[in-house]
């Protein structure tokens, strides 16, 4: 039913004087082997973040922005051996603002 996966992430940000630039992706693998879903249906997750900031000595604000894909297979029923169901994709677009003060 299950199997290995592999996941893999990468990031980096840059500083220039008080601001922020962020950027990094992220690949998650399936964890299903071949014969327990639809073969033709990629389960496996790719994201991609970016975001901007500004940091100063009493408050700091950061905007971000997230994209995410991913692939599932939804077993409706199983007839004479093969799994019968609905393939979907899902696309996840986020935005978030985050204001904050050091005391």
């Amino acid at each position: 039913r299950y199997a290995a996966s592999h996941n893999f992430r990468l990031g980096g940000e840059l500083r220039y004087e008080a601001l922020r630039f962020r950027l990094g992706g992220s690949y998650y693998g399936t964890p299903f082997s071949n014969g327990y879903n639809d073969k033709e249906t990629d389960q496996s997750r790719i994201c991609v973040n970016g975001g901007i900031g500004v940091r100063e000595k009493n408050f700091y604000v950061d905007a971000s922005y997230g994209y995410t894909i991913s692939g599932s297979y939804e077993g409706v029923y199983s007839f004479e051996n093969e799994n019968i169901g609905v393939k979907q994709t899902t696309i996840n677009n986020r935005v978030m603002v985050t204001l904050g003060f050091n005391y």
